[in-house]
Formats: C-alpha cells, sequence, structure tokens
C-alpha cells in the first residue's frame, strides 16, 4: 500500500493530459468559480480545531492526501503557531511552493528521517504527511493525535495512518479528528460505509471481538479497486437514491453475500493448519541483523562497542558528510523492539531498518561486487540468489526475495529461504587466509548449474507471489580447507 501511495502522488507529475471534448471549457468555469474564494475554509477549521479542542502544545500527526494541501497545512499552521513549528514528510521530500521564515515564498527540502526525528524529539510540534510515509518511521512514543485532513477513497488508508500510532509503545489513548464537508457525496458513503461495517460487526461479535479487526478483514477481502468504483460511480447518483444505490453496490464480494463471505472465513480458521504455516513463518528478528551492522562498520574502519545501554559506534566519516541527518556518533544502539526507552529514543536508539544508520550500512553492502568469497564453519559451498519479477512497465516496485542452497555429503540439495540464508550467514567466520582458494571451475559452473535448478524448481512454492520470477546467481560461500576451524 506504500507503494501505491507514493505512486498516486507522484501520478499528477507523471501523467499527460488527454482532454476530452468539451473538458476545457468545463475546467474554465471551474476555474472561474474558484476566482473569487480567498480562504479555505477546512484549513481555517483545521486550525481552530488544533487551538480549542487540544492542549496547549499537544503533538498532531495530520495527513493530506495531496502536496498542494500538505504546502497549505504547512503555512496555515507556521502563520498561526510560529515559524517552525510544522514539519512535513512526503514521497519525494520536498514542497515546492511555501512561506519562508522571512516571508519569501520558495521550495523547501526535508528528508523523512530527520522530520521524524526533530518530531520525536520535541523541535516541532506539528507533523503533515502524505500517505507515501512509509513503513519503518516509529511515531507513537511521543504523538497520540491524528488529524485526516482528507479523506482517501481506500478505506484501508485509514487504518494504515492511524497504524503510525496505535501500535506498541503507545501509552495514551489515540485520538482521531476527521475533517470533512458533510454534504458531499463522499462523506455520505463514508456514513453508510461506516453504518454497514457496524451491521456487520454486530451479527459476528460472537465470531471475532476485535472491532476493527472486522473492519479491516471486510475492507481488505473487497480490495482497493472496489472502494474507489463505489465512490467515482457515486458521483452520479441522485442524492435521493443513494442509500440504495450504495446497499446494492457494497453487497457482495466476488458474488458472494459480503456476511455471509466473512462468516464462510471465520469458520474456516477451525480447520487451519497453524503448525504447518509456522514453519515458513520467519524466525529471525531485530537481532539478526546486529552481526551484519557490526561487520560492515568493521570494514568501514569503525569498531563496534557493546556497552550496558546497547551499542556505541562512531559514524564513518563519508556516511556523516554526506547525510547531514547523520549524528557523528551514535550511543546505546539496540536491537531489541522490546526494549525500554524513554520518550523521543525510539527513532535514534532502536535501529533496524529504517534507522538511518542501518540504512546506509544496507546500501553499502548493496554496492558490493564479489562474486566468491571463503568463510570459516561452513560445511559446503552455498550459493547464494535473487529471484524478482521479470515484468515491465510497471509503476510500482519489482518484488524481489534471496534464496540459499547447498549440497550436503548424501547429494541432497537444501533450499534455503532469505531468513534461512541469514541465519546461516550469522554463524559463519571471516576467512582471514591471504592464499586464493584452489577451484575447479568446471565443477564450480556445474555445481552452480545443480543449486540454481534446485532453486529454480521451488519457485512455486517461494515465489507464488510473482508473476514470472527470474532467478540469478549473486555469489557463492566456499568453505575455507585452510581454516583451523
Amino acid at each position: 500500500m506504500d507503494d501505491r501511495a507514493r505512486a498516486d502522488e507522484e501520478a499528477w507529475g507523471k501523467m499527460l493530459a488527454q482532454l476530452m471534448e468539451g473538458e476545457i471549457a468545463r475546467l474554465d468555469e471551474l476555474l472561474e468559480l474558484a476566482e473569487p474564494i480567498q480562504h479555505e475554509r477546512k484549513i481555517e477549521r483545521l486550525v481552530d480545531l488544533i487551538e480549542t479542542d487540544l492542549p496547549t502544545g499537544e503533538p498532531v500527526l495530520l495527513f493530506t492526501e495531496y502536496k498542494a494541501t500538505q504546502a497549505l497545512v504547512v503555512d496555515a499552521l507556521h502563520d498561526r503557531f510560529g515559524h517552525g513549528c510544522c514539519g512535513f514528510i512526503n514521497g519525494d521530500e520536498r514542497l515546492d511552493e511555501v512561506t519562508k521564515a522571512d516571508g519569501s515564498r520558495g521550495p523547501k527540502s526535508w528528508s523523512r528521517d530527520a522530520a521524524a526525528e526533530a518530531f520525536n524529539q520535541g523541535t516541532i510540534r506539528f507533523l503533515v504527511s502524505t500517505e507515501a510515509a512509509g513503513e519503518g518511521i516509529d511515531l507513537q512514543e511521543r504523538c497520540a493525535t491524528l488529524i485526516h485532513v482528507d479523506m482517501p477513497w481506500n478505506p484501508m488508508r485509514l487504518h494504515q495512518r492511524v497504524g503510525r500510532l496505535s501500535r506498541y509503545g503507545q501509552t495514551r489513548p489515540v485520538q482521531v479528528f476527521i475533517l470533512r464537508n458533510p454534504d458531499t457525496v463522499e462523506a455520505r458513503i463514508w456514513d453508510l460505509l461506516n453504518a454497514k461495517l457496524e451491521r456487520i460487526q454486530r451479527t459476528l461479535d460472537e465470531a471475532m471481538d476485535e472491532r476493527e479487526d472486522i473492519s479491516q478483514l471486510v475492507i481488505g477481502m473487497s480490495g482497493p479497486s472496489a472502494f474507489e468504483k463505489i465512490f467515482a460511480a457515486g458521483q452520479t447518483q441522485p442524492r435521493e437514491s443513494l442509500d440504495q444505490w450504495f446497499d446494492r453496490e457494497s453487497a457482495t464480494i466476488g458474488g458472494e453475500d459480503l456476511v455471509d463471505k466473512v462468516k464462510t472465513m471465520l469458520g474456516n480458521v477451525t480447520r487451519f493448519d497453524f503448525a504447518q504455516v509456522g514453519r515458513n513463518l520467519p524466525q529471525v528478528d531485530l537481532p539478526d541483523l546486529e552481526r551484519f551492522f557490526s561487520m560492515m562498520m568493521e570494514s568501514k574502519g569503525r569498531r563496534v562497542f557493546r556497552r550496558d545501554d546497547g551499542l556505541d559506534v562512531l559514524t564513518p566519516e563519508k556516511w556523516a558528510d554526506e547525510d547531514y541527518a547523520m549524528q557523528d556518533r551514535y550511543k546505546g544502539l539496540l536491537f531489541d523492539r522490546n526494549a525500554r526507552l524513554g520518550n523521543g529514543e525510539g527513532p535514534t536508539r532502536l535501529i533496524g531498518v529504517g534507522h538511518t544508520l542501518f540504512d546506509r550500512a544496507l546500501k553499502e553492502g548493496e554496492s558490493l561486487q564479489w562474486a566468491l568469497a571463503t568463510c570459516t564453519r561452513l560445511p559446503a559451498p552455498l550459493l547464494i540468489a535473487s529471484v524478482q519479477d521479470q515484468i515491465t512497465g510497471q509503476d510500482h516496485s519489482v518484488t524481489q526475495i534471496i534464496l540459499g542452497a547447498w549440497r550436503d555429503n548424501a547429494a541432497q540439495i537444501h533450499v534455503l529461504r532469505d531468513w534461512e540464508v541469514l541465519q546461516l550467514l550469522n554463524t559463519l567466520g571471516r576467512s582471514d587466509n591471504p592464499k586464493s582458494p584452489e577451484i575447479d571451475i568446471s565443477q564450480m559452473r556445474a555445481l552452480e548449474a545443480d543449486l540454481l535448478d534446485a532453486m529454480s524448481q521451488s519457485l512455486l512454492t517461494v515465489a507464488d507471489m510473482m508473476t514470472r520470477p527470474g532467478i540469478r546467481s549473486e555469489i557463492m560461500l566456499l568453505p575455507d580447507q585452510n581454516a583451523d576451524t
């Protein structure tokens, strides 16, 4: 959903206008109607709500659909509460036209990590985000108030927005405000949708206690396109018959009655083999990333020290020079999502994917071009390969996974998923033997072909989410035959 939100946000700048007959005249009419408007009432109501309904100094996360609205909100908050009170996050980390501290207008750039850190540390009171604020940003330790400045057509995005605050580490009830004009068709459809979810909840209360779980289940089964079609088609429906039209359009999922579909799914849970699925779930967590991080820091001339409160490390000078948001030194880093951290410490001390320092280490690792390496404590040659969906013309991220394979003494080949590869790599040692290993190229090529063939045969299971998976060798790890252990 984050990829889709980012694509939607950038769509206006990418698409070519294909004007239909009569559309130019209609647009001229809309521009003429908009000309007398001097104030945006929704933005005024937003500022009044913050000033009158919230405690003084209360941190607030705000969501907008579009960058143009985001710029209006940033300007309004600076105007009412003082310049420098507000930061923003969007897909390209830039707003093209905002008011600056000296009163001039122009572009403003801000990385999402820097904006999130300023918000979590209390440097700014407000953070205005579009949907493109992806996973990896934790805001729950300081903020418990969210305002939807405008409404997306996909209801799942509302749950995703609230999820930025309603997660582990939140110590207060999250309060959510929605700004909307009750006279619009969109608002009426939202009312009808919420009423339907309430009816489904009441019907299924005996099967599931959590109200929000029911809502997310129904919305997730329906899919975003179903709701987008309802909102789009609803614009042409007469107001007096909108209720009946909505009931007809939202009554089924894939031709099956909505309530019956949910009941069937919940009933099938009792027959579900959770033990079988559990064997395929990744059995790794943040601590499994620590070894990679330490070795990457060591490769850059920086030793990671273990202290009582966590890990200490000096940032490589080049990294700090190239990224102003990166600290020169990090203290008390923890690969532990259950660690008890103080207010505002999460974004800087809890390290993993999404942390500025760790992401740079990942980027450096991706730039390495080695195809062959020797390791200690490796029982047999290990081939690591990447699998990528071979599709073109798509406007979203292409799916990619990692696999590993090795052959034991009984000539049986074992295929490892990405998390199993990570577990195995964490057990290996680095070879310091300056002598290059003796390699029979023909045998190596034959082994690579056999291992790739085994991985290819597993793609129907391990890459079932891909349309046309393609596999490529990345690196072969060899046992160090001259090592003592």
